[in-house]
This record gives structure tokens, C-alpha cells and sequence, in this order.
């Protein structure tokens, strides 16, 4: 059985989310204290950082970072930030959104960070997963079980 691709982009996904979870904030049920703005920025700037630490290890290795298109990887990267954690980038993601969350001051901020997480964990790493074991066999199965799936 071939799995499907996943039908959003996960970057359009955490954009959604976090828009989300901006206007779940704007309705102050749950007001929290504001995180200050410095600890909120260097969170999301963690994030970046993350994210931008694998797309430079493709860009590297001449593979596709494509979320959508699992035919175009080349390679199965494991050094780097892909020796921490299998998913560096979807991990970026959720602390940056996890970052924003915070600056918005509201618990239901966080609720879309946990949607986010539970989607890309369940319908977008699932997938990849298979059709990154196909592709590279014993090498990913060893992979996977050195490196845990977010960290």
C-alpha cells in the first residue's frame, strides 16, 4: 500500500495555526501574563534557526526539502541537526509557533501548537516515514533508531 502525500504544505499549515492562534488570543478567555517581547523573539528566533540550520544541510546535500514530493530525496541526511532530531525543520515550526503563543498571553494560544503538532506528527511524518524507509531501507530503520522522531 502506498501512503498518500499529505494534502497541506506544512508551512501553509503553520501559518494557518498561527493565525489561529492569534485570534484565539484576541478573545482573552484565558489571559495569561504577556511572555516578555525578548524571551518571545529569541524562541521564535530558535526556531528559525532550526529550520534554516536543515534547509542549509539540503541545500548541502542537493536533496529536496519539498514536504510534498518524496520522490526528489537524494539523500538521507544524518549529521547536523538531523543527528538530534529526525524532523528539524517541523520541529522549527513548533517552537517558533510555541514562541508566539507565549507573546500572545493567552492559554488558548497553545491550542493550535498542539493541533499543529498532532497533524504533522500523524499525517505528515507518518507518511514521510514510509517513504523514507522504502527508499533507504536499512539505513533509515537504523536512523530511526538512533534518532528520535522530534527530540
Amino acid at each position: 500500500m502506498h501512503p498518500r502525500a499529505p494534502f497541506m504544505p506544512p508551512l501553509a499549515l503553520a501559518i494557518i495555526l498561527s493565525a489561529a492562534s492569534f485570534g484565539l488570543a484576541r478573545l482573552q478567555v484565558a489571559p495569561v501574563v504577556h511572555g516578555p517581547l525578548w524571551l518571545a523573539l529569541l524562541v521564535c528566533l530558535l526556531g528559525a534557526v532550526l529550520i534554516a540550520l536543515a534547509f542549509y544541510q539540503f541545500r548541502q546535500h542537493k536533496t529536496s526539502v519539498h514536504p510534498m514530493e518524496f520522490s526528489a530525496n537524494t539523500s538521507l541526511l544524518t549529521t547536523g541537526v538531523f543527528a538530534r532530531t529526525r524532523n528539524p525543520i517541523y520541529l522549527g515550526m513548533l517552537i517558533f509557533m510555541l514562541g508566539l503563543a507565549f507573546f500572545f498571553g493567552d492559554i488558548l494560544a497553545f491550542l493550535p501548537c498542539l493541533a499543529f503538532f498532532l497533524w504533522i506528527n500523524y499525517w505528515q511524518i507518518s507518511v514521510e516515514e514510509v517513504h523514507l524507509k522504502r527508499r533507504f531501507g536499512a539505513a533509515y530503520t537504523q536512523y530511526c533508531q538512533q534518532v528520535r522522531r522530534w527530540f
